[in-house]
Parts: C-alpha cells; sequence; structure tokens
C-alpha cells in the first residue's frame, strides 16, 4: 500500500517547481491543499489537451483543423500568461484557474465537435 509519507517529496517538488517567486519576494511555502488543487488541475488540462491532441491526430481535412484550434489556443493562452507574469509578476494571479477554465471548455468543445463529426458523417453514408 502507497503511504502518504512516501508522496511527501513529490508534493515538495511540484510545490518547488509550481511556486516560483517574484525576484527579491520572501518565498513562503504553499499549503498542501493548494499543491493538491493544483495537481487536479493539471491532471484536467493534460487529459483534455490530450483529447484534442489525440483527435488531431486521428482526423483528416477540415476536422483537423477543427480539432486543433483548442490547442492553439491553449499555446498562445500559455504564451500571453508566461510574458505577462515576467513582466509583472502580479498579473495572472489565478493563472490555474484560467487554465482549468480553458480545458473545461475544451471539453464541452470536443463533446460538441464530436458529436456533430458522427452526425455529418452519418448523414453521409447511403442509407
Amino acid at each position: 500500500m502507497l503511504k502518504i509519507d512516501s508522496l511527501l517529496p513529490m508534493v515538495g517538488l511540484t510545490t518547488t517547481l509550481v511556486a516560483l517567486p517574484a525576484y527579491g519576494a520572501e518565498q513562503t511555502p504553499i499549503p498542501l491543499w493548494h499543491t493538491v488543487m493544483l495537481i487536479i488541475v493539471f491532471l484536467t488540462l493534460t487529459s483534455s489537451a490530450a483529447l484534442s491532441f489525440a483527435a488531431w491526430r486521428q482526423w483528416r481535412n477540415g476536422w483537423r483543423l477543427v480539432a486543433a484550434f483548442p490547442i492553439a489556443l491553449l499555446v498562445l493562452w500559455s504564451g500571453w500568461i508566461v510574458g505577462a507574469r515576467t513582466i509583472d509578476p502580479e498579473s495572472h494571479t489565478l493563472w490555474s484557474f484560467e487554465l482549468f477554465a480553458w480545458s473545461l471548455l475544451n471539453l464541452l468543445y470536443m463533446v460538441t465537435v464530436l458529436t456533430a463529426k458522427r452526425a455529418f458523417e452519418k448523414a453521409d453514408q447511403p442509407s
């Protein structure tokens, strides 16, 4: 069985990677609850992006472009967040929720696109 004590170094590593302080700022540790929420956000983000990426790899023609749209949006928005935080460390303080919102909206978008694709393919088949 997996003990909680064996997970603490991993949580500390995640906390260190995510909580990079601004230059000259005093570093404060992130509580365990915040780390758990960040892990949930990143798992949701990666699974949502994986759905779009898998659709992009399998679909052809215009559907491939439709599947690539949310991935391009994620790359642009992540670049915007990183750029803004580089200029002003106080901006985008809720960046994890912005990415979480993208992943939920992407799931809704992909369900709609999958349903539309199936309906169009079914309509194109001869009866």
